[in-house]
């Protein structure tokens, strides 16, 4: 099979990007991410399913290009980008280098005119070219060897449309060079190109596929119709020449075909996976899971499986002023971690120490350190039995009032917001398959989880701590939200008491009146559906029964709460629906 060169237009996936992911992502930093969340999303897709050979990204420079000096006016309708957009280029190109993936830019011309010249010489050296853009006016390039590939996203799903010169006959009726004179005579409103006045895309098209080019057609200008194109080709043919050239994609520029430096090698590097963590990207982490361990692991950890040296780790860390715990309970497995003064200790439990002794050292340590960070203090308590104290310090719960927008405060994202460290989260160490996948490596990885969370927890404590006093809200961490932890897990300890045949009864109660309100619903609306598909029962409500106060979405009708409380005074289904969820929330 011949190898493949796998072209990235930058800016158009980059804009893609930016306007079809919620502007709402933002970084640890609360820098805008969206835009290179959805760029890497399209990337990594193209590199898992196409595994090309060689790679490059080519990107527009903001200077002005041979076409400003051929219409002035060239994209001079465009407003300027949004400041959010132009904070993210400098990070996608930092990222791209990371990932030691080549970009390439050149002064006066476009990242079309760089993929075009690319592409054709690959095909020339035998190799294939796929170019990856969201700008169709690239379709033009379609040809042997080389495949125009064009993400497509519809009700949040993403799909690649992949036009070879016969996908592109069958989606437009032209062929690519013909894409070209189709483009010249109706212009294009977002390029500012001029095109003929009067001359749409289905007029172009016709004329194109009538008479095969511009040339032949004005040649046979009184076969053209609606006349009005017929006068336009007549009359404007300085605009017609000029809007050939402008959307021409030019093969000619100087871009060399650096085999040697796009090789595409792995792209998930331990820069890149600094990167990609420093920004948030935690879903995405997963490809480096798939390349292997991107950052190695300190191994200067110690160990200690016997109660003597355990008692003599304890009267140590009792005697620090300052310490980090972290207590981790897996498949069976107890580690006490610990750190202070530089020093990562964990207590692991074996024939000697057994989890009651090990939670009984992590209370003997609660007593007598002055400051004792976690994260995740309510998890602790419920594991150990000690009394809430002011020593106790939850990095989760200071990050949440510092933050209460991000869903999560594990220890890596702590380390990341307000140490500006890199850390592998408790996935990465564990896996997602538990340790028995881990084998032999399954203590190492347990230890190196717990002494990291306990470190992390002890140095983001004083930090957090100034934070919380900057922002006013020392107080309300220390006298509400830190006994309010220690109310809750004795609250999840002690449970609720009830009786279980009651509880029972009352749960068949429910259960008979749910059967009830089903048996109605489906005799009310004449068939049976799934009640609880949103998207059928807005099909039954106000397309079958022509309810009024249909609610159209992307998805569907809107079945919410408030569009069925108006129905419900006067349509007996509507009633019965909200009933049937009523009972069903209670059941659950």
């Amino acid at each position: 099979m011949p190898e493949k060169l796998l072209l990235i237009d930058g800016h158009s996936l980059m804009f893609r990007a930016f306007y079809g992911m919620p502007l709402s992502m933002t970084g640890p930093g609360g820098v805008h991410t969206n835009a290179l969340y959805g760029f890497l999303a399209v990337l990594n897709k193209m590199l898992e399913e196409e595994k090309p050979d060689y790679l490059a990204v080519a990107f527009d420079l903001p200077e002005p290009t041979f076409r400003h000096q051929m219409y002035p006016e060239y994209k001079g309708n465009r407003s300027a980008a949004p400041d959010e957009f132009h904070e993210q280029m400098p990070l996608i190109k930092d990222l791209l280098a990371a990932m030691e993936i080549p970009c390439i830019s050149l002064p006066g011309w476009e990242a079309d005119d760089i993929l075009g010249t690319l592409a054709v010489k690959a095909k020339e050296h035998g190799i294939e070219a796929e170019i990856v853009s969201g700008d169709r006016d690239l379709l033009q390039m379609a040809d042997e060897g080389i495949t125009v590939i064009l993400p497509r996203t519809k009700g949040g799903e993403t799909s690649y449309e992949r036009y070879t010169p016969e996908a592109v006959l069958a989606a437009y009726g032209v062929t690519p060079k013909q894409f070209i004179e189709m483009k010249a005579l109706m212009g294009d409103s977002s390029d500012n190109i001029p095109g003929l006045p009067g001359v749409g895309p289905k007029t172009a098209q016709k004329i194109i596929s009538s008479f095969g080019s511009i040339a032949n057609a004005l040649e046979h200008l009184d076969e053209i119709r609606p006349k009005k194109a017929m006068e336009a080709m007549r009359d404007f043919p300085g605009e017609l020449e000029l809007s050939k050239n402008l959307v021409t994609i030019r093969t000619d520029a100087p871009a060399m075909l650096d085999l040697e430096s796009f090789r595409a090698g792995n792209v998930y590097t331990p820069a890149a996976y600094k990167m990609f963590k420093s920004l948030g990207f935690r879903s995405l982490l997963r490809h480096f899971e798939a390349a292997g361990p991107a950052v190695p692991n300190d191994p200067a950890i110690r160990i200690v499986r016997t109660r003597a040296d355990a008692e003599e780790v304890c009267a140590s860390f009792a005697e620090k002023e300052r310490a980090g715990i972290s207590l981790l309970e897996t498949e069976g497995r107890w580690v006490l971690g610990l750190y202070a003064g530089g020093e990562r200790t964990v207590l692991a439990s074996g024939r000697e120490l057994d989890p009651e002794w090990l939670t009984w050292a992590a209370g003997q340590l609660a007593a007598k350190v002055r400051c004792l960070s976690a994260c995740g203090i309510k998890s602790l308590r419920k594991k150990c039995s000690f009394p809430f104290g002011p020593q106790f310090f939850d990095c989760r719960i200071a990050g949440y009032l510092l933050n209460p927008l991000k869903s999560e405060w594990s220890y890596d994202v702590i380390a990341a917001d307000f140490l500006g460290r890199t850390v592998p989260s408790g996935t990465e160490l564990l896996g997602k398959k538990g340790l028995s996948a881990l084998g032999d490596q399954a203590e190492q990885k347990m230890a190196e989880y717990a002494a990291l969370e306990a470190e992390i927890s002890c140095l983001a404590e004083p930090v957090l701590l100034k934070k919380l006093q900057e922002a006013g809200m020392e107080q309300l961490f220390r006298e509400i939200e830190m006994p309010l932890a220690f109310v809750l897990a004795e609250m999840e300890l002690a449970g609720i008491l009830c009786s279980r045949t009651e509880l029972a009864a009352y749960g068949d109660r429910l259960e008979r009146r749910i059967s009830e309100l089903t048996a109605a619903i489906y005799e009310e609306a004449g068939e049976v559906f799934n009640l609880n598909s949103p998207k059928q029962l807005g099909q039954i409500l106000f397309e079958k029964l022509q309810l009024p106060g249909g609610k159209k979405t992307k998805t569907g009708y809107s079945t919410a709460a408030d569009v069925l409380e108006k129905l419900a005074a006067r349509e007996p289904i509507a009633a019965h629906i909200l009933e049937y969820r009523t009972y069903s929330k209670l059941k659950s």
